[in-house]
């Protein structure tokens, strides 16, 4: 790890009532203009999110 955000880059949308909001980080590719973080919402759904360079 080379910096930390102030904020989180991952929010999950509203859930269905008793689910939980947190979002944990699986793994991450890197190419050349982006990075693909998978990351799965209350420990059933996975999900990938394109993150681009800045």
């Amino acid at each position: 790890m080379v910096a930390r955000c102030d904020g989180p880059l991952i929010a999950p949308e509203a859930l269905a009532s008793g689910a939980t909001d947190i979002a944990f980080a699986a793994s991450a590719i890197e190419d050349e203009d982006h990075i693909w973080l998978y990351y799965s919402l209350s420990d059933k759904d996975l999900f990938r999110a394109r993150l681009r360079r800045l």
